[in-house]
């Protein structure tokens, strides 16, 4: 911004003029390990496809023309919810985790290679099968090994929650707190403990116990 308030263009770059994209979740991190950052784009079309668009940067500037991946579903035209940058593993760089809702109601980690993108793991399966209403993903080190731990709340009139622990086991509740959706949710540690908070509006906070 300059010092008339006016907005001076960095960087811009336009989708595809045939059809309709709405950007879903913009994400930045080094995802190939390499030291620097990039601009990770999640699009959903016109079309009914999802991708990804993967953008090199330079002192903090998207630069060159995007790798671009199609993010296919087994049900076809499924809208992704949200994406969030997680540490998957212990290795250099972080991996992305997508979540899907109806009809193909999933969550997948996706590894990025240079020229290549893969599915590393669905998870929750059978968490999301028998279980309804949106999904809501939080991430948080419970066991202080250096993985995020992933935080699944299906957010309906039952409100239930299942953790992936350090990408295998799992841990789950539920919760009959309110007959209103959760609007946000939040963890962080105190004292040793790790406090989880869902918010419902303005005058309404439930804790939620982690026992």
């Amino acid at each position: 911004i300059s010092n008339n308030n006016q907005y001076l263009s960095l960087w811009e770059y336009s989708f595809s003029q045939k059809e309709e994209t709405e950007i879903v979740e913009l994400l930045y991190g080094d995802i190939n390990g390499s030291g620097e950052k990039e601009l990770i784009v999640l699009s959903y079309s016109q079309n009914k496809k999802n991708y990804v668009h993967i953008f090199k940067t330079k002192s903090n500037m998207p630069i060159g023309t995007p790798e671009i991946f199609e993010i296919k579903t087994e049900k076809g035209a499924t809208k992704p919810v949200e994406a969030k940058l997680l540490r998957w593993d212990l290795d250099k760089d972080l991996e992305i985790i997508i979540s899907f809702g109806s009809p193909d109601r999933k969550i997948i980690v996706l590894d990025y290679t240079i020229d290549s993108i893969k599915i590393i793991k669905n998870i929750a399966k059978d968490f999301l099968l028998n279980s309804y209403g949106p999904i809501d993903l939080e991430l948080f080190d419970i066991n202080n090994d250096k993985i995020d731990d992933v935080y699944i709340y299906s957010n309906s009139a039952k409100l239930e929650r299942n953790i992936i622990i350090s990408k295998d086991s799992a841990k789950y509740n539920a919760f009959n707190i309110t007959d209103k959706q959760i609007k946000s949710f939040a963890i962080y540690p105190l004292n040793k403990e790790i406090i989880e908070i869902a918010h419902i509006n303005s005058r309404q906070c439930y804790f939620l116990n982690n026992n």
